[in-house]
């Protein structure tokens, strides 16, 4: 644990992301102080090299850049449900495009954070469907679609060139796809045969419903 001098409520809600998987907010801030992104990139590489050792083949270099923009999109979306003081037309900025191309490392780093992201729309939709701030992050879950196969609905990429440029991230996401119970997914052309691979002899009694198997 950091042994805090001054409140931090950025460092220490992300903190406790990384122990517990749970979200805690220490207070409302709009702006992320730099020392305080400092310390939780720290963190956050930490927790990114402790499961990369076990990712299939070899994992891409963190990418700081990624979650660096990752985690404050997930820090505002919680900050967004539960302190609510804002106009529809201001959530935006709360969440601008991430900057940089988009890389297999990228996607990976980007993962450690968004994937508590489908966890908030989820909150979100119980209290009003029709919230505009629904939308957003279902936008970033479409294009960040590693993440999105996390989501209730999962949305479908038109391409999945950037996936499968790296073998570790396919890998990567096909066990998602699995995980998930994805029968969309795990029929694309691009995917079935791995799919098939990775269940071998199990395939037919592990899922039954998805009709991959001739």
């Amino acid at each position: 644990m950091i042994d805090y001098t001054q409140k931090m409520p950025f460092l220490q809600a992300i903190e406790q992301l990384v122990l517990t998987n749970k979200l805690v907010l220490y207070g409302r801030i709009d702006e992320v102080p730099e020392m305080e992104m400092k310390a939780v990139l720290k963190l956050l590489e930490e927790r990114f090299v402790k499961e990369a050792t076990g990712y299939p083949a070899t994992a891409p270099a963190w990418d700081s850049a990624a979650t660096g923009w990752a985690v404050k999109v997930v820090f505002h979306a919680a900050q967004l449900l539960m302190y609510r003081s804002h106009e529809a037309d201001a959530l935006a900025h709360y969440f601008p495009r991430f900057g940089q191309h988009r890389t297999a490392a990228a996607i990976i780093s980007a993962d450690i954070c968004l994937r508590y992201l489908p966890t908030i729309v989820r909150h979100l939709e119980v209290i009003d469907v029709e919230d505009e701030l629904i939308l957003i992050l279902k936008e970033i879950l479409r294009e960040w679609h590693y993440t999105g196969l996390l989501a209730d609905l999962p949305p479908e990429p038109a391409n999945l060139n950037l996936i499968l440029e790296n073998e570790c991230l396919v890998r990567l996401y096909v066990d998602r796809v699995i995980e998930t119970g994805n029968e969309v997914m795990a029929g694309r052309e691009e995917l079935r045969g791995m799919v098939l691979a990775v269940l071998g002899n199990h395939g037919a009694t592990y899922w039954k419903e998805l009709k991959l198997i001739s």
